[in-house]
């Protein structure tokens, strides 16, 4: 009995749990969930077939667009050589020489004789620039011009018959749509990443110039290091932007990319072409962002408009009578809410051009007629094609080093005056040396013509420092300054 007692007990206690099992289940209505017959009929292909074909259509809308694009754009290879410190140890010196630093980025093919669109600092200071197309075929590039206020330089490659981008209206574009960015990121060639356009007129202060431009589209598009001067196209593989930049603390993708708006990039590649150098006119005003407290205090229902901190001195705007403290709310019709959107409209104004500005000043909205200046005072542009009115002769940066060319005056222009700065690199802007400007003395040496000048630079060596007296290129103001001789070897 001592045995067989736990059996039972066991069966009873199995016995209860079964019953009250089935009285919990009836309660609940769980059998109505035990049989597949009983669940209500879903008809899983009833809205499938126009689902999947929207979904196909757009795949190769995508894919139509990329290999569309993809022959444009190509890969930049930059290289500058770079002194490799000496040591003490005999045995190593074979190893001290100049030794290549390359750069990797993209560029997009805007016209079919060879003109490439790409960023600044992609080429700058490059020695030698090489440009790898999408079938492979390697091309030397020479640099056409540079704006390191945008960010955008223009290379060419003697090529024909290359396809080219076809340019879209930057203007037009609205956060929310679909975007696609092409280039070599990472070595990886022709690249394509989609996403969409997250925000417009960014200001992420990368220019690092009160003079900066910066108006960017930001993408969520995958960009990385490399696609900097790739194109950013829309769903009509229209050019919409030259990548530029990511926001970044790796130095890789971490969610947004940044591009320079199409309108400025052709404005600049435009000026390049035109004139050899970007022509821009300016306002004259120090500004900054109207917050909530300063509308308030100047009768603005909202913080909008730019706020002028202060005036240039003979500046466009301080000439047409506008005053420290006045916001300016929009331009020629264009409202203002921040800052750089007045500076990225500007930016593709020249000299000359007259803008029409509404003024909040005392709690009242004034107009005013504005005739922009150049950065030197001139209220007209220099003349088409330049270079063409100069003597061919030139002293280029290969044979001085101090990274710039000059040419010699025209016979329609009075000799005498020295020698013109064409094609000024970011080495010489940072001494203040800029296109358009005069050479009238190297090292206290006057110069009035070209062989002055050769032979004021014949004897100069790598590391030299040399003054230089130049003039604007109105001849209004004059500039002395320094700079060290970095020839090429």
């Amino acid at each position: 009995m001592r045995q067989r007692l736990p059996l039972i007990i066991l069966f009873a206690i199995l016995f209860i749990g079964v019953l009250a099992g089935l009285v919990l289940s009836s309660k609940l209505d769980i059998s109505s969930f035990s049989r597949a017959d009983n669940l209500p009929e879903v008809n899983f292909t009833s809205t499938a077939p126009s689902d999947l074909n929207q979904i196909d259509n757009s795949g190769k809308a995508f894919s139509k667009i990329a290999n569309q694009v993809k022959p444009v754009v190509v890969t930049i290879i930059s290289e500058k050589k770079v002194k490799v410190g000496g040591g003490f140890d005999e045995i190593f010196r074979k190893f001290h020489k100049d030794m290549p630093d390359q750069g990797l980025g993209s560029g997009v093919i805007v016209h079919p004789d060879g003109y490439i669109l790409t960023n600044h600092h992609v080429i700058n200071e490059a020695d030698q620039i090489t440009v790898r197309l999408v079938d492979k075929r390697v091309f030397r590039a020479e640099l056409l011009g540079s704006d390191p206020l945008t960010d955008i330089a223009l290379i060419k490659i003697d090529a024909e018959k290359l396809p080219v981008a076809s340019f879209g209206n930057s203007d037009l574009i609205e956060v929310g749509e679909w975007v696609l960015a092409i280039g070599s990121p990472l070595s990886l060639n022709s690249t394509v990443t989609a996403g969409i356009i997250s925000a417009i007129g960014r200001q992420i202060d990368i220019i690092g110039d009160q003079y900066g431009v910066e108006s960017f589209i930001q993408t969520d598009a995958v960009i990385n290091p490399g696609n900097s001067g790739g194109a950013l196209v829309n769903i009509k593989g229209e050019l919409i932007g030259i990548n530029t930049a990511i926001a970044s603390k790796t130095g890789l993708y971490q969610g947004y990319g940044f591009a320079v708006p199409s309108n400025i990039a052709k404005h600049v590649m435009e000026d390049i072409i035109k004139y050899g150098y970007t022509v821009r006119g300016y306002v004259g005003v120090g500004i900054k962002d109207v917050d909530a407290t300063y509308a308030k205090a100047v009768g603005l229902k909202n913080a909008e408009g730019v706020l002028v901190e202060s005036l240039m001195d003979k500046g466009a705007a301080k000439e047409s009578g506008l005053e420290e403290g006045d916001v300016i709310l929009k331009i020629d019709g264009r409202s203002l809410n921040q800052s750089n959107d007045l500076q990225a409209y500007v930016a593709l104004k020249q000299p000359g051009d007259v803008v029409k500005l509404l003024i909040q000043r005392n709690g009242s909205q004034i107009n005013k007629s504005v005739t922009l200046k150049s950065v030197d005072g001139s209220t007209s542009p220099p003349p088409a094609q330049s270079r063409k009115n100069i003597n061919k002769e030139k002293e280029d940066e290969i044979g001085s080093g101090m990274g710039f060319e000059v040419e010699e005056i025209s016979d329609n222009v009075p000799r005498g005056k020295g020698v013109i700065v064409t094609n000024s690199s970011w080495h010489a802007k940072e001494q203040s040396i800029y296109e358009g400007f005069y050479i009238t003395k190297v090292n206290n040496q006057p110069i009035s013509t070209m062989e002055d000048y050769r032979a004021a630079i014949k004897n100069l060596k790598n590391g030299d420092a040399v003054i230089l007296h130049l003039m604007t290129s109105r001849r209004e103001n004059k500039i002395i300054t320094a700079i060290e001789v970095k020839k090429k070897n």
